[in-house]
């Protein structure tokens, strides 16, 4: 008979259980996590008109409702340079099987919480220089020629045979 004992993970990282941060915490400078992430919030929401005017062309046909905007609450640990997401989906339902079809702009910040670029993800991802109008229209056009992120999936039965 085989024994099997498991342990707690332990953190691999020198900087594990620290609070998180995309920027090295100072001295009494340095602002509380809760202004860092009302200043990104506040940042967010001023490129908001612009994503949401540049990201509706992607759709295959008119779109009912805006891209979606996913405000970041926290600083989270594993994306603490992420500020916001935009996510612009289109929803396909057949008799068989349904497909997702989505883009997604995502803005991050650089090490003063202020905004730095956007990763504009598809089929393909694209990366921004800046925060720019025309940044942001180039790495949407060339997302574009890759397609949308395309997920299709069969549609479930509910009972069995």
């Amino acid at each position: 008979m085989m024994r099997t004992r498991l342990r707690a993970a332990q953190p691999r990282s020198p900087t594990a259980g620290r609070t998180p941060s995309c920027r090295p915490r100072g001295g009494g400078g340095a602002p509380a996590p809760a202004d860092r992430v009302a200043t990104r919030r506040a940042a967010a929401l001023a490129l908001d008109p612009l994503v949401q005017r540049l990201l509706p062309p992607l759709a295959p046909w008119p779109l009912l409702l805006p891209p979606a905007l996913t405000l970041y609450d926290q600083i989270w640990p594993a994306t603490p340079d992420v500020v916001a997401c935009w996510t612009l989906t289109a929803r396909v339902f057949g008799p068989v099987t349904h497909s997702i079809w989505s883009y997604a702009v995502t803005l991050y910040c650089d090490a003063r919480d202020q905004p730095h670029h956007f990763v504009v993800s598809g089929a393909t991802t694209a990366v921004t220089a800046d925060v720019s109008a025309p940044a942001l229209a180039a790495a949407i056009a060339a997302v574009r020629r890759g397609g949308p992120l395309r997920t299709t999936a069969p549609n479930a039965l509910p009972f069995v045979l």
